[in-house]
């Protein structure tokens, strides 16, 4: 149960920081792009874009990872029993 509970909070961790760093980036280019006069500016705010987008793209898949790992080690009981 010790276990489990530390992989919830390692979960709920990364959810709320890891998670909030590359979306926060994210958010705050978007506006940028549209703002954007030149071709050259853009193009580097896109860039930027793709980083963030893979690193939360990693997240993700290391939060799916984790959260798959908990549930076949804990399996909810059959409720037919």
């Amino acid at each position: 149960m010790e276990e489990q509970n530390k992989t919830f909070r390692e979960i709920s961790w990364m959810q709320s920081h890891l998670v909030r760093a590359p979306l926060a980036r994210i958010m705050g280019l978007l506006p940028m792009l549209s703002e954007a006069a030149q071709e050259k500016e853009k193009a580097e705010i896109i860039d930027y874009l793709k980083v963030s987008a893979g690193e939360l793209d990693a997240v993700i898949h290391q939060i799916t990872e984790k959260s798959a790992a908990i549930i076949a080690k804990y399996p909810a009981p059959d409720e037919s029993e």
